[in-house]
C-alpha cells in the first residue's frame, strides 16, 4: 500500500507554489510586509512563502488535490464578493 501523501497549499490563495523558507534571527519579510517570527506559544524554525501572493507561515495541509481545488474555489468567490 503506497504512503498518502499530504498537499501543502498556501492558507491565504490555495496555491501550491510553496517554497521553504528558513527563519533567521530577523524573522521572514512577506511582500505584504508582514514579518513572520514564529508561532504562539513557541518558536518555530521553518515556514512557507507562496509565491503566488506573498504569504509567509504555515500551510494548510490536504488529503488530495480535489480538496485543494475545492478550496481555490472558494477562496475565488470569497475574494470576488
Amino acid at each position: 500500500m503506497e504512503a498518502k501523501k499530504d498537499i501543502r497549499a498556501c492558507i491565504r490563495c490555495g496555491s501550491n507554489d510553496l517554497k521553504w523558507a528558513p527563519k533567521s534571527e530577523e524573522g521572514i519579510m512577506a511582500k505584504d510586509g508582514m514579518k513572520f517570527t514564529g508561532v504562539a506559544g513557541g518558536s518555530a524554525s521553518i515556514a512557507y512563502k507562496c509565491e503566488n501572493c506573498g504569504y509567509v507561515g504555515y500551510p494548510i495541509i490536504f488529503d488530495s488535490e480535489k480538496d485543494r481545488l475545492k478550496f481555490v474555489e472558494l477562496k475565488k468567490k470569497e475574494k470576488a464578493k
